[in-house]
């Protein structure tokens, strides 16, 4: 599963992407089972863009940053630091299998 952050800040241009992956998409997204039996997916990334201000993310990065990309990149490993943050509180909440996806997000830049 691949999740793309792309902010359009009028007047600025940063010249990079950053993309999340996770290894085990089947815990996000659900899965059917061979035997028909449905397992409900836990959609981490709605939840979490949900809770959390990205524009305001953004500010506060890009001031402690000495260029956009850098404030770019920082605001996409916080990001990545909250996906991560909504999957631990889920999987306590919810009992839901965490190990089936702890340490398998990846954030990179292109």
């Amino acid at each position: 599963m691949n999740y793309k952050l792309n902010l359009n800040l009028q007047n600025f241009e940063i010249d990079q992407k950053a993309v999340y992956r996770w290894s085990n998409a089947s815990a996000h997204e659900g899965v059917t089972l061979v035997d028909g039996t449905q397992v409900q997916g836990f959609q981490w990334t709605d939840r979490t863009l949900e809770r959390v201000d990205i524009p305001e993310l953004m500010k506060v990065e890009l001031k402690s940053s000495s260029s956009l990309n850098e404030g770019f990149q920082k605001t996409a490993q916080q990001l990545g630091s909250e996906f991560q943050s909504t999957i631990e509180a889920v999987a306590e909440s919810d009992n839901f299998d965490y190990q089936a996806i702890k340490n398998s997000q990846t954030l990179s830049f292109e």
